[in-house]
């Protein structure tokens, strides 16, 4: 389930699994600059809840495994 607003850049090479809950105000972001050697993606698990406002911007290679929680911590 994907929450709005929500901002997702690079959308071909972030991957999500099954049953996965992603809050409002989430960033999520690949860049793919491969002339600098960065062949970004995203891989998100099954079952993982990412919070309110959290931020993933990666610039290579992410893997978020299964049944993992990410939540903003102020």
């Amino acid at each position: 389930i994907l929450y709005k607003p929500l901002l997702i850049n690079g959308s071909s090479r972030i991957f999500i699994g099954e049953r996965c809950h992603i809050r409002d105000f989430a960033r999520l972001e690949v860049i793919n600059r491969p002339e600098l050697g960065w062949t970004a993606t995203l891989t998100i698990g099954n079952r993982v809840g990412i919070e309110q406002s959290v931020h993933i911007v990666c610039q290579s290679e992410v893997t978020i495994e299964d049944d993992v929680s990410i939540i903003l911590q102020l």
